[in-house]
């Protein structure tokens, strides 16, 4: 039996780590993709704490991200206005991170999210 020693050094498994996770989240909608960055700040102390960092240094509000919930039905759209609100420290928290990194939103991105606020608001008659 022939023995293989060769081996991925931990730069080349790290980078295609970096790789399978970047590809999975192109595959997700904006909307899971900020979910999913939400839940996974709201549920880490660490986080949580870079995000008031940066809101800090931003000299933005510390306001504390909002998660959306099936049952609540305007919960998506406070969700979003409150993600627009923290954009900077989101996306300074999320690349920050290797984990949140490939969930970040591109500039076309928040626009399409500032529409889908538009989308959501009632309108008062």
């Amino acid at each position: 039996k022939e023995v293989n020693y060769e081996h991925e050094s931990s730069t080349d498994s790290q980078d295609s780590d970096d790789s399978n996770q970047l590809k999975a989240a192109k595959k997700l909608s904006i909307y899971d993709r900020l979910k999913r960055a939400v839940t996974k700040i709201r549920k880490s102390n660490i986080l949580r704490d870079s995000m008031t960092h940066f809101c800090e240094t931003l000299k933005i509000p510390k306001l504390q991200l909002l998660q959306d919930m099936k049952v609540r039905w305007n919960s998506t759209l406070k969700m979003l206005q409150r993600c627009i609100d923290l954009r900077k420290a989101l996306d300074a928290t999320m690349m920050s991170d290797s984990t949140l990194r490939p969930l970040v939103l591109s500039s076309s991105d928040w626009k399409i999210v500032e529409a889908m606020i538009d989308l959501l608001k009632v309108k008062n008659f």
